[in-house]
């Protein structure tokens, strides 16, 4: 068991006691995705300001490609990845393999894949693109290999979710490699356009938002002092949205009976989620609970809009009137809805990690142990409101881009702040654990020092 903070921003004793904490890797694993997320955040801002109207003409524009790549690969999956790092062996109970030889792979080969992939995209370069193919196979056989070998060696029923969404995350690469060998090599007869849509549904809605709902079930409760999750929605939500998911892949009709299904489910787990942070205990303003709560909602606008799109009359669909319906419905779902429940769990996730390991450093002293800074020390509230809601204004200007994509160049300059800040407040926590660290390690190592000093005198003066 691991002993929990006075501090009423530290998690509970209760909460920490479930936790696996011997087989974390150590916290530099998981912090060079953390902090590598934003760059590529930025990065796709960038992208828009330096391409501008161009790049929301289309989901296929090459900017719009690029920059939705940098994000899904660079900012998305680069926090994933290092979540689950941490995840898996702390609620599974099995060390990932080799984690720190993993995590330096991994952290490399995924940055300058997505890299080569946004080039490849944006210019149609056929070196670039097998670059990607390269470096992001190298990446992914690396994670999936590691991670599910500690995810399937696990009998928790913790882990059954993310389970769900391995098996999404391995469709999603793997279509994605076909439709990368498919423009390298067009003479293949790919249709490319037809399993881009499954691709980008299997990214978004399967490896996205099923990891997201199976991470929300351990670290809402925990951290917010909220009810369970009801047992119907932890055991139905997830197989009925990889149902739906799996008949998107069908011939007609399956995928309409797919988004129904998917749309259904994951507007259910929206208002559960919902329905539980109303009835949290800790009421004090939190800007992780407002990330959460903003992001579940524009979710739910996006999957209520897409089960309206499919169950209307063809005249009253919202695609035969809004324009770029499929890249506004992406953008909502996937920047705003998405992208605000990521960020708010980094502004909880790297504090509690930082907590977590001092205090795995400062058990075996008490002078240490007083030298715990809480997990509002490393980071803060408000520059943590100040970041969800810089976000959220660029969440509203990227779908303002999308219906008005004159609005490109203001979109992508809010999109580089957002990445920037949160980039910055990040680091803020990373030296602060560094210096909290170097202060606990000393009071540990002169503890030691006169334990021995008086086990060699045969007791203290």
């Amino acid at each position: 068991m691991i002993a929990g903070s006075s501090s009423p921003a530290a998690p509970t004793a209760t909460n920490l006691a479930t936790l696996h904490a011997d087989d974390l890797p150590p916290l530099r694993a998981p912090l060079r995705f953390f902090l590598t997320a934003p760059l590529f955040l930025a990065l796709a801002g960038g992208v828009w300001c330096w391409i501008g109207e161009p790049a929301f003409t289309s989901r296929f524009a090459t900017g719009m490609l690029a920059a939705t790549h940098l994000l899904t690969l660079g900012f998305f999956t680069m926090v994933m990845c290092g979540a689950l790092l941490q995840v898996v062996p702390v609620l599974g109970g099995r060390p990932v393999p080799l984690a720190r030889a993993v995590a330096r792979i991994v952290h490399a080969a995924l940055s300058l894949g997505a890299l080569a992939l946004a080039n490849g995209l944006m210019h149609m370069s056929r070196l670039s693109l097998q670059l990607a193919l390269a470096l992001l196979g190298v990446a992914f056989a690396v994670f999936v290999a590691a991670v599910a070998m500690a995810v399937l060696g696990s009998r928790t029923s913790a882990l059954r979710p993310v389970r769900f969404a391995g098996l999404a995350f391995v469709a999603t690469i793997t279509l994605g490699a076909l439709l990368t060998i498919a423009l390298i090599s067009p003479r293949l007869g790919f249709e490319y356009r037809t399993w881009t849509d499954v691709h980008a549904t299997w990214g978004g809605l399967g490896w996205g938002m099923l990891l997201v709902i199976a991470v929300g079930y351990q670290v809402v409760p925990m951290f917010h002092v909220t009810p369970a999750f009801p047992d119907p929605s932890v055991r139905w939500t997830v197989p009925i949205m990889t149902c739906g998911l799996a008949a998107l892949a069908l011939p007609a009709p399956a995928p309409a009976v797919g988004t129904l299904l998917v749309a259904l489910a994951g507007l259910a787990h929206v208002l559960v989620a919902l329905r539980l942070l109303r009835q949290r205990r800790r009421r004090r303003p939190d800007a992780t609970v407002l990330a959460w709560q903003t992001g579940l909602v524009c979710i739910g606008v996006a999957l209520a809009l897409a089960l309206i799109d499919v169950a209307a009359p063809r005249a009253m669909r919202p695609s035969a009137s809004i324009r770029s319906f499929d890249l506004l419905l992406a953008m909502l779902f996937g920047f705003a809805g998405l992208g605000s429940i990521v960020i708010g769990m980094l502004t909880k996730i790297v504090p509690f990690l930082g907590f977590l390991h001092l205090q795995r450093r400062a058990l075996s002293s008490p002078a240490a142990s007083r030298l715990l800074p809480t997990m509002t020390d490393f980071l803060g509230q408000r520059p943590a409101l100040t970041q969800i809601g810089l976000h959220l204004i660029a969440a509203a200007a990227v779908a303002a881009a999308v219906l008005a994509p004159s609005l490109a160049r203001l979109c992508g300059a809010l999109v580089v702040a957002d990445g920037v800040l949160l980039f910055a407040i990040l680091v803020r926590a990373a030296v602060r654990y560094s210096r909290a660290g170097l202060a606990i390690d000393r009071a540990v190592a002169a503890t030691g020092a006169v334990s021995a000093g008086s086990a060699a005198g045969g007791g203290p003066p």
